[in-house]
């Protein structure tokens, strides 16, 4: 059996993760269709050659990249492409709507997305929970260098 893997990619001009939420939220009405509705998504020129595996799996996930960090992750859940306004095919991946902090490691910029094996993948710290005070504590952990 093959290493499970995982997707990787930034979260550009994002700094809290409200701010990514809301963004997923306006591609998913904005993205889906009648036969794939997603309530979080995000779409990319390329469709990855192993989504169908990523899909399939129990682990395949999408890990975000915030301020210059892995800092959280969500299952991905589907995908389907489409060809937008300007005629430009584009793959739309939905998203699960729970959202798992992880572990905070370092990530320099890259473009697109990447494969993340699962071995490489750092572990979840906890389920992000909107207004939650363990959301804010982990929060000024992370800004003191300590998470």
């Amino acid at each position: 059996m093959s290493e499970s893997l995982n997707i990787i990619k930034l979260a550009v001009g994002i700094k809290a993760i409200d701010e990514l939420i809301d963004r997923q939220t306006l591609n998913a009405h904005l993205l889906s269709q009648e036969n794939h509705l997603y309530n979080r998504c995000f779409k990319t020129r390329n469709t990855p050659k192993m989504i169908n595996e990523i899909i399939d799996s129990d682990t395949g996930s999408l890990y975000w990249v915030v301020a210059g960090k892995i800092s959280l992750r969500q299952k991905i859940i589907g995908s389907f492409n489409l060809e937008s306004q300007d005629q430009k095919k584009v793959c739309v991946i939905g998203l699960s709507d729970k959202i798992f902090l992880t572990q905070k490691i370092p990530k320099r910029p890259f473009q697109g997305w990447r494969y993340l094996k699962q071995n490489e993948a750092p572990d979840d710290i906890c389920l992000y929970a909107k207004q939650d005070i363990n959301n804010t504590v982990l929060e000024e952990l992370d800004r003191l260098s300590l998470l």
